[in-house]
């Protein structure tokens, strides 16, 4: 054997290795050995949790259930509440209106009811053949009395058939304080003064008088009632070919039925004319 061989290492003696096993300082590593695991604590704990869990579910199902119940039974009570809201404001409406209806029926009967007779205003005149006057008379027609009475006028004089104003008109104000029912009607005179001459256009149909405006009352349950007055006067003097009169009429016609009248009353005086 040469220098330059390596020496293999000396053979380990079974005595040796014991005593390496042995000795904890020595290059051996030991052995560790983990115990098996116990199977009956793994299916124990496993039960445990399963029992939990069913707890847990079974108690969110019944939290759930009774929020269910309750926001039904929440539900329930508001569309109650709605449902008896409703019916009371029905309820309520149906009163009024019936309350409305016996009161308007109650006036409809009982109401004062102030108004100017057909036959009114009235043209009078003295007896240099000048008009005097023109009397206007409220009477109540209802069953209440009538207060305040407030009644505004203008009278006015008109060309005819073309009609155009003359002068300046007169304007009448005034309240009568009360009318009582089915009495003599109130009488209110307005003086017109106006030369014979004037006279002779109105009844020639010349001219007319206008009498316009309104009156307000209380009639009886607080109600104030405006009631318009509108009249125009016609009068007219028919005359045959000889010009012997045959036939006259006329007095205040409402201004709806005024242009009517007007036409009739040419007619009449051109006809009698040609007798």
């Amino acid at each position: 054997m040469t220098d330059d061989q390596p020496i293999p290492p000396a053979e380990q003696s079974k005595a040796d290795a014991d005593n390496d096993t042995a000795d904890p300082n020595s290059n051996a590593v030991p052995e560790v050995k983990i115990p098996s695991s116990n199977p009956g604590y793994s299916i124990t704990c496993q039960s445990k949790r399963d029992k939990w869990d069913i707890a847990k579910f079974v108690a969110e199902f019944v939290g759930l259930a009774f929020l269910i119940l309750y926001t039904l039974y929440t539900a329930g009570i508001y569309c109650a509440n709605q449902r008896a809201a409703q019916a009371a404001h029905d309820t309520l409406g149906e009163i009024q209106k019936q309350t409305t209806l016996m009161r308007q029926q109650m006036v409809g009967m009982e109401a004062a009811v102030v108004e100017i007779p057909e036959a009114d205003p009235q043209l009078n005149g003295d007896s240099l053949g000048r008009a005097a006057n023109v009397t206007v008379n409220f009477g109540n027609s209802g069953h209440i009395i009538a207060r305040n009475v407030h009644v505004s006028l203008e009278i006015s004089r008109w060309t005819l058939p073309q009609e155009r104003a003359l002068g300046k008109p007169i304007y009448q104000d005034w309240t009568i304080a009360a009318i009582s029912p089915n009495k003599t009607p109130i009488a209110h005179v307005i003086r017109l003064n106006l030369p014979a001459d004037q006279m002779v256009l109105l009844n020639e149909m010349q001219q007319t008088i206008k009498i316009s405006g309104s009156f307000v009352y209380d009639n009886g349950f607080s109600d104030i009632v405006t009631q318009p007055i509108c009249s125009k006067y016609l009068f007219y003097v028919a005359r045959n070919k000889s010009g012997r009169e045959t036939g006259r009429g006329g007095g205040f016609q409402s201004c709806e039925q005024f242009p009517a009248a007007l036409d009739s009353a040419l007619w009449d005086v051109a006809d009698q004319k040609t007798r």
